[in-house]
Formats: structure tokens, sequence, C-alpha cells
């Protein structure tokens, strides 16, 4: 005889991106918030931040992944840059050399402009560079922190 269960399915847990690191973001209690406000940005919220961005050494404007990597391959262990999202309208992405392999941190911009990576908003893309410079971005595979280098001189 065929039992039916009176128990009902869970429901789907709603899912989440999933950043790709090494092993995890280093968090810090001297971050200026923490917590992720969402949304989607506007359009001239994305316009502002590209107009902040273009001055910065690190930042070369919208760039596909393919061609964030062929242009770390040319650097040395740790450069980065910052590239704006070619799939997704107001993202960015931090790019990194790590073991001769580039890595890309996503990097959201919220609907009240902070930049969210990880666990952290920032107040700006600037801010974002500085503490990732000085904080691991990533842990090796013997749980050694790794930190930003320098930015990949590719302008």
């Amino acid at each position: 005889s065929e039992v039916i269960s009176s128990k009902m399915p869970e429901p789907e847990k709603p899912r989440l991106p999933k950043l790709k690191f090494t092993k995890s973001i280093h968090s810090s209690s001297s971050m200026e918030d923490d917590s992720y406000t969402g949304g989607v940005p506007n359009e001239e919220s994305i316009l502002s931040a590209r107009l902040k961005l273009s001055n910065q050494p690190w930042f070369v404007g919208m760039m596909s992944r393919a061609d964030a990597e062929k242009q770390l391959v040319k650097g040395k262990h740790l450069d980065f840059l910052v590239r704006e999202s070619t799939n997704r309208i107001g993202d960015f992405t931090l790019s990194v050399k790590f073991n001769d392999r580039a890595r890309h941190f996503p990097i959201k911009l919220t609907r009240d402009d902070k930049f969210f990576i990880g666990k952290h908003n920032f107040q700006d893309m600037s801010r974002v560079i500085q503490y990732y410079q000085a904080h691991p971005l990533l842990y090796d595979d013997d749980q050694k922190p790794v930190s930003l280098g320098t930015p990949l001189d590719c302008k």
C-alpha cells in the first residue's frame, strides 16, 4: 500500500549570489557599514560612479572578464584592476592576478550609492581599494592573508 505523507515540502531558500574567494574575506569592525542595502542603482548613480572612477589609475572602464584576464597575464603577482561589468549594469569587478591566474571579486553599486563587496559597504571605490591593500582580500592555501598589490598599468 502507498503511504501518503501529510508533511508539506520545505520551501526553497532564496539563492544568494556566491562570491568566489580562495577562503574568505576578512571581517573587520573598522568598516563603515556591514550591511548590504540592496537594490538596483539608478542611471544617475551609475554615471556619477563612472565619472568619479575615470581618473583612478586602477579603473579601466567597461571590460569583459576575458579581456581583464588578458591584461592581468602581463602583470605581476597581486596586480589588480577595477572594471565595470559588461553583463550587469551598475556592477563592478575587482580583478586580481593571484598565483598566475586572474581572480574576480564582484562589487555592487547599491541604491544608496555605496560599493558592496563581500560583507561590507564602502562610501566610495577608493576606500574599497585602500581597505584591501591594508587588509586581506583572501587567504591562500596555507591560510596566509593576501592583500591587493599595485594597480596594473594597462592605460
